[in-house]
C-alpha cells in the first residue's frame, strides 16, 4: 500500500503466511469449526521511520478457531506480536522499544432474530501486560497492566 507522511519516501519488505480451512467435513454440529493462522514477517528500509503506537515489530502471528453455527458465531484468537521499536536513537535521546506481547482474544454472537444480534467481546482476556523499554529490557520505562476489555452489546439491522 501507500501512505503518504510528513518525512522521507521509504519501503517496508515483508511477506505473510495465512491458513485458513473449516472443517465442514466433521460431523453434526462440529462441521461449524473451523481453524486459522498467519504470520508476518516485515524489514523496513529504514526502521526509524516506523516509531511510535505503530512501530512495525519485525515478527508478528496469530492463530485460532471459529465456530459457525445456525444462530452463533464464535472465535477464540492468540495473538503474539514481536517486539517493536518505538522511539529511535537520535542526538538527544535512546532507542525505546515495547517487548514482545502474547494476548489472547474472545468474540461471539447470537442471532436473536433477523434484525437483532447480541454480541460479547474480550480483548486481552489474560491481561497481558504492555512493557517498554530503553535500549535493553532491563532499562524499564512503563509497565503497563491494562487488564481485559470486555465489550457486550446489541447490534440491530433496520
Amino acid at each position: 500500500f501507500t501512505r503518504i507522511a510528513n518525512g522521507p519516501a521509504t519501503s517496508v519488505w515483508g511477506f505473510e503466511v495465512d491458513y485458513s480451512q473449516q472443517l465442514s467435513f466433521l460431523p453434526g454440529h462440529l462441521s461449524g469449526l473451523g481453524v486459522f493462522a498467519n504470520y508476518t514477517r516485515t524489514a523496513p528500509k529504514e526502521p526509524g521511520l516506523f516509531t511510535g503506537g505503530s512501530g512495525v515489530p519485525k515478527h508478528a502471528a496469530n492463530a485460532g478457531l471459529s465456530y459457525r453455527g445456525q444462530r452463533i458465531n464464535a472465535q477464540l484468537k492468540f495473538n503474539w506480536l514481536g517486539e517493536r521499536l518505538l522511539v529511535a536513537a537520535g542526538a538527544n535521546g535512546v532507542a525505546q522499544f515495547e517487548k514482545e506481547r502474547f494476548q489472547i482474544d474472545v468474540s461471539a454472537d447470537y442471532q436473536v432474530s433477523r434484525r437483532a444480534v447480541l454480541f460479547v467481546n474480550v480483548a486481552n482476556l489474560t491481561a497481558a501486560p504492555s512493557v517498554r523499554y530503553a535500549v535493553n529490557d532491563q532499562n524499564l520505562i512503563r509497565h503497563g497492566a491494562f487488564g481485559a476489555k470486555y465489550t457486550i452489546g446489541v447490534k440491530g439491522a433496520f
